[in-house]
């Protein structure tokens, strides 16, 4: 009988361990705590920014009477996900005001996310140590800003991001396990709320099943997967072109130069975590790290291509570089699984050392840089130095103007 090769064996003791086990009382309970501390720490605010889009999706639904002119500006949006009907079906259910229910759909939305950062720091390392070094890190990290795509990890308010956010690393978990049908069920929910997060992650799975299937990637491979039919995306009239124009991150060449840095620093550092992995036989991590590094590799050249050539304007609203809030999510998770088994330990004292600051700093932060007034969102016009501000009430009202201090 031919004898198996050890690189083999390892991958069948891999599939034969049991997968993560369910968590129990205490780590539900533990990690509800964490997310009302992230949620305290990084504060919560449910109708800044995309929320002038979302909420009047919501309140539209409840209340068709609501915003009889120029609906477009919202329902352009709203229609593309069923973000809006969750959220409206979730208030004829519970009979609970909107306001509470947009709170416990984020609070939902960040529990999922630290949960599933647990489960998969837990499998990356095989220590229930390293699973809290994830979930804390993360945690602490929540609003942390990914490179120049005018995203977070997570944002201070619910959107179609908290739901793919939390969706994502589920995706990878399972795939990462090998549980194909409960990936597709994750990734099929993904693409109903946020359809280009279910891209990503779509094509993040697909290049770690050919690693486990095939071997190794090469970005050859992978880059032949980033074909797009040129028959969706009609050209660019001049008024459109002078739209995205305002838009800076979308076009790559226009970032600024700690911006770049943070697209090249992720990739190393997977890279090197991924060595690392390999030196100490840690096959699941060593897959997420350098599929990671293929991944953004992929999507870098898929932005630069559609940068630097005009003709190829009309495909920036696929905003390839969003790709990296993908690898800054599993980038917190490693990181936080290796600094908590190797540094951190069980020593409380160390963990306090290192979180504490980071928490205090990230309050300190958001709260210096929300422009933020009572419960409606106070957006300054040019900053707060330029004269106008305007407040933008999601009840309908518009924009009216609040305040000048021009002389």
């Amino acid at each position: 009988m031919r004898a198996e090769s050890p690189a083999v064996l390892r991958d069948k003791l891999e599939s034969a361990k049991p997968p993560f086990e369910q968590a129990g009382p205490k780590t539900i309970a533990f990690l509800a705590l964490l997310s009302f501390a992230a949620i305290l720490v990084h504060g919560y605010h449910p109708f800044v920014e995309d929320a002038e889009i979302y909420v009047p999706g919501i309140k539209k639904l409840l209340n068709p009477a609501l915003y009889p002119y120029n609906d477009g500006f919202f329902a352009s949006h709203a229609k593309l996900t069923l973000f809006s009907n969750l959220i409206a079906w979730s208030v004829r259910i519970t009979h609970m005001p909107l306001e509470w229910v947009l709170l416990a759909w984020h609070f939902a939305c960040v529990f999922l996310l630290l949960l599933a950062c647990c489960r998969l720091g837990r499998l990356c390392l095989g220590s229930a140590r390293a699973g809290w070094g994830s979930a804390v890190l993360v945690a602490s990290l929540l609003t942390i800003p990914v490179a120049g795509t005018a995203l977070y990890i997570m944002d201070q308010y619910l959107n179609t991001r908290s739901f793919s956010t939390a969706a994502v690393v589920w995706i990878v978990l399972a795939t990462v396990q090998r549980k194909y049908v409960q990936a597709a069920s994750w990734l099929a929910l993904t693409a109903s709320i946020h359809p280009l997060m279910a891209v990503f992650s779509a094509f993040y799975a697909g290049l770690l099943i050919w690693r486990q299937r095939w071997g190794r990637l090469q970005v050859e491979s992978a880059r032949a997967a980033m074909i797009f039919p040129l028959v969706f995306f009609p050209p660019v009239t001049r008024a459109y072109r002078q739209a995205l124009d305002g838009h800076s991150y979308f076009f790559l060449l226009r970032w600024q130069w700690y911006e770049w840095l943070g697209i090249f620093g992720p990739l190393v550092i997977l890279w090197w975590f991924g060595r690392l992995a390999r030196g100490r036989n840690l096959r699941t991590l060593e897959a997420l790290c350098f599929t990671g590094v293929i991944f953004g590799t992929v999507f870098f050249i898929a932005g630069l291509v559609i940068t630097i050539p005009d003709r190829f304007v009309r495909f920036v609203e696929l905003q390839p570089m969003r790709s990296l809030h993908l690898i800054y999510v599993l980038l917190l998770i490693i990181a936080g699984a290796l600094l908590a088994e190797n540094a951190l330990k069980s020593k409380p004292w160390r963990w306090l050392v290192v979180f504490a600051p980071l928490c205090a700093g990230n309050a300190d932060g958001r709260r210096r840089s929300a422009w933020i007034s009572g419960n409606c969102g106070t957006l300054y016009a040019g900053g707060p130095s330029q004269g106008q501000r305007r407040r933008y009430d999601v009840s309908g009202a518009g924009p009216e103007l609040v305040g000048t201090n021009e002389k």
